[in-house]
This record gives structure tokens, C-alpha cells and sequence, in this order.
């Protein structure tokens, strides 16, 4: 893949977040807090020998400023993400989106076993890192490169002499200046090369001519203090607008990113015991420890199946609906991430992992979520229908309870058979009268029935005349 270009410097904070407990069903925030992170922004890089400039020359992914900006880039233009999906939008979009970029740059680093700074062992200029791993990302994303920054030797910076930044007359007299190729953009100043190269040799303003201060001579050129860069505005990597859909790797990351954002911002408080919304000691230790879950969570290789298990809890744990789609492809999440009064899990309400199979807009949505059969009481308990539509109130019995059994089959065409079940008939009805079984009181019971429950009445009274029949038999 080409060495990418670099874009705006338009400022964008990625260390400083607001993170959205709950939003309104016009996609306003009802609830939030700010949390600021550690900004791990590389400072810029100073090489004062001959064996600094050879390093960035050979590998200068040993270089911080070079570990940080691919990061930076895989987390942003390796996923699809742009500056307007962290600047545009609804409020929680913009939140998941710039949680992600910072969470997945330092998620990258740490992968690449990257010191930070602030560790013992870190070195701006000789950072350790695995290649292995580094190799890993680039299939992950295609080869991606990082652009260079627009500065003299490909990024390391400026020949630096007492008088300044020197320029390169030679370049400039020949009219062979050359551009900057993440910008296109001419460089009018000295080309530091390594010590003994071609270009060292041929061309003195390159190395011959300039030596170190501590190696130079009165005999040889001019002394130059260092190569140092500018200060360089590292969000420049990100495009300014999106180029697409997100990326397949995009698409993996992304929802990474928001398994840890409502896991953390759950369990933070699970474990504070406290509601994260409020101002009072305890709301305010609940949003300081979703810092520090997210900063475990960086500095722990956690495997997928950990991932989606802590996920999946966190959602049985919300008082809200997964119900706020941001993109195709994106697990549908709540838009209200507080605790449940219990702060425990209720099943089968929100532990169903949703992702966006359709996209008609970011924000609340009706989500897949809504086509989940709740698992409560009434969900389960069948609705009793209609046997026959036909039947009309005025066909429903009304008296005792010898006129809920069949009366007397009456035809010309009636056989011995017909006869006997008359029979029977009969003397089921005598027997009953006999045993002085009360029907005034289940004849209440009936009338008693709602009007629109006309065939349980049916139901009912049919039942009677089979309790009556099966009294008969025993007799």
C-alpha cells in the first residue's frame, strides 16, 4: 500500500471525553460526565549522532513518534473513521466514536508491546516494539502505511546549526527542490542522509559538510547542534471526511470498542455499588473507576470470548432498551446505560447482542430488540380464542343446569340407537335431581362472566354437564 497523505489540523480532542449515561428519545443527552485520559501524544524527537539518523533510516518504527502515528492512523483510517464522524452527529455517536480512536490507539501501542511514556524503559528515539505483532496489524488492515510527516528526511526534522534551520542552497540553486510526499508540497531545507550514502558522498551539504558538533573539527564544515522535528500535529493522519463504509477491520474494532465502553461504564458501577449519574462522592467514584476499568482492560490481552461474555452481562444489567443504532454492521446499543435498581442481571431482558442489519438513520431506532418475546408472565400465558365465531350471547344457556345437557334427539329417521341415548338422557337428568346437586350457585358463576367472554361461559357449562355424566357412570 502507498504512503497515505495527510490531511486538516483541524483540532479535535481525543483524550478528553464526554461520556453519555443516557440520552432522550430526541437523541439529546439527558446525562453525561467528562473523563480525561492520559494523552500519550508524542513530544518531538531530537537526534543529536550519526547512529540516530541511521536508525530512522533502517527502522524508524523504533521511533515513538512514528509507533504512535500508526496507531493513530490504523484506529482511524484503517477502520473508515474520519474527522466528521468524531465531530458531527448526535452527541452519543460522537462519544462512541472518539472513545474508540482513543481506546484503539493505545489498545494498538499496547499491543505492539509499545512503552509509554511515563514507563521507566521508554526511550522516544529507540522504542522497542514486536515486530510480530506489528506484522499481524498490517495484515489486519491491508498494508496499512502511515503517512510521513511533512518534514526535511522524510520526518525526522530539521539540520539544526547555531544559525538555525539550514536550508539547502544547492537544492534551491539546481531547481531541484524536492516535495514533501504526504503533501506535495516543496521542502526547501537540507536533506540529513546516513553517514557514507550515495547522497553523502555526492553531495557535501548531505553529511560531509555538516558534521555533529561533538565530531566536528575546525578542518571539516559547518557544525549542526542536532536534527530535530517541529512540533507536528499528529490528528493530521485522520481524513478530514470518510470514504466510505467502515472497513471489515473497521467493523471488528469498532464494536470492540463499544463491548468495552457499556462494559466498563456498567461494571464501573456494579463495583462502586452507586448510580454513574449524580454529582455526590459516590456517583463521582463510579465515573472514576469506568477510567480505570477502560485502563485495565488496555493493559490486559483480553480475549474475544471474555469480550462478548462481559458485553453480554453488562446489557442485563441496564435499565434501558437496546434501541440506538449507529451504523450497519454495529451492535445496537442502549441509550440508557444506568443501572438497574437490583444492579443485577435480568434474564432475557436486555442480554440479547444485537447488531445493526439494516440502517435507516443513527439514534433511537425500532430496533430488532422489539420482535424479542419479553420473557414475563403475561408473554407466556396463551390468549384463549374463539371456538366458533357464530355464537350469539342469546344461544348461551341461562338456566339450571339440566339445560346444559343435549336434550332428546327427535327425528323420523331415528334408529334403536338414537332411543337408547334418549334413555340415557333421561335418567341422567332424574338421577341428578335425585342427588339434590345445587346448580343455583354454579348458574350464578356463570352469569357472573364478563360479556366478553361469551364462549368461556360454553366452555364452562359444557364442562359442568361432563362432571354430571361422569357422576352418572359412577353411581
Amino acid at each position: 500500500m502507498s504512503t497515505g497523505k495527510l490531511y486538516s489540523d483541524y483540532p479535535i480532542d481525543i483524550y478528553n471525553l464526554t461520556i453519555v449515561l443516557k440520552i432522550n428519545s430526541q437523541n439529546k443527552i439527558q446525562y453525561s460526565f467528562n473523563k480525561r485520559f492520559v494523552d500519550i501524544t508524542p513530544k518531538p524527537i531530537s537526534v543529536e549522532d550519526w547512529d540516530g539518523v541511521s536508525r530512522w533510516y533502517s527502522d524508524r518504527m523504533l521511533f515513538y513518534s512514528e509507533q504512535y502515528k500508526y496507531a493513530l492512523y490504523c484506529a482511524t483510517y484503517g477502520c473508515g473513521i474520519s474527522k466528521d464522524h468524531l465531530t458531527q452527529g448526535f452527541d452519543y455517536q460522537k462519544s462512541i466514536y472518539l472513545f474508540h480512536v482513543m481506546y484503539q490507539t493505545k489498545k494498538i501501542l499496547h499491543q505492539m508491546n509499545v512503552r509509554s511514556p511515563g514507563d521507566t524503559d521508554f526511550d522516544l528515539i529507540n522504542n522497542p516494539y514486536s515486530k510480530t505483532e506489528y506484522q499481524k496489524l498490517q495484515n489486519e488492515f491491508y498494508g496499512c502505511k502511515a503517512p510521513e510527516i511533512d518534514q526535511p528526511a522524510n520526518g525526522l526534522g530539521y539540520v539544526i546549526t547555531p544559525r538555525g534551520k539550514q536550508r539547502d542552497e544547492y537544492l534551491e540553486y539546481i531547481h531541484k527542490l524536492p516535495n514533501f510526499p504526504s503533501t506535495g508540497k516543496p521542502n526547501n531545507y537540507i536533506n540529513i542522509k546516513i553517514k557514507g550514502s550515495r547522497e553523502h558522498n555526492d553531495y557535501p551539504e548531505w553529511g560531509t559538510y555538516f558534521q555533529f558538533a561533538k565530531e566536528a573539527n575546525s578542518s571539516v564544515g559547518i557544525s549542526m547542534n542536532k536534527v530535530q522535528q517541529d512540533t507536528f500535529n499528529y490528528l493530521r493522519v485522520i481524513p478530514d471526511h470518510p470514504a466510505g463504509n467502515f472497513t471489515p477491520a473497521g467493523l471488528v474494532r469498532l464494536n470492540d470498542s463499544i463491548r468495552t465502553y457499556i462494559y466498563c461504564l456498567l461494571g464501573a458501577q456494579v463495583q462502586a455499588r452507586a448510580a454513574a449519574e449524580g454529582n455526590d462522592g459516590k456517583s463521582l467514584a463510579s465515573q472514576e473507576q469506568f477510567l480505570v476499568l477502560v485502563n485495565d482492560i488496555i493493559n490486559k490481552s483480553q480475549s474475544l470470548e471474555e469480550s462478548v461474555k462481559n458485553f453480554q452481562d453488562a446489557l442485563s444489567k441496564t435499565e434501558g432498551k437496546t434501541n440506538y443504532i449507529l451504523a450497519k454492521g454495529l451492535y445496537i446499543i442502549p441509550s440508557n446505560l444506568n443501572l438497574n435498581k437490583l444492579g443485577k442481571s435480568v434474564t432475557g431482558f436486555n442480554d440479547k447482542i444485537l447488531v445493526a442489519k439494516q440502517f435507516d438513520g443513527v439514534g433511537i431506532q425500532v430496533s430488532p430488540a422489539s420482535s424479542v418475546v419479553s420473557k414475563t408472565r403475561d408473554s407466556v400465558v396463551p390468549k384463549i380464542s374463539p371456538i366458533n365465531s357464530n355464537i350469539n350471547k342469546k344461544d348461551i344457556p341461562t338456566g339450571g343446569i339440566s339445560k346444559l345437557i343435549p336434550q332428546p334427539i327427535a327425528s323420523k329417521n331415528s334408529t334403536k340407537d338414537e332411543s337408547d341415548v334418549n334413555k340415557l338422557l333421561d335418567k341422567l337428568n332424574t338421577d341428578l335431581n335425585k342427588k339434590d346437586i345445587s346448580t343455583r350457585s354454579i348458574n350464578n358463576s356463570i352469569m357472573k362472566l364478563p360479556e366478553d367472554h361469551d364462549e368461556s361461559k360454553l366452555l364452562l357449562a359444557g364442562g359442568i354437564t361432563l362432571v354430571g355424566i361422569v357422576i352418572w357412570w359412577g353411581l
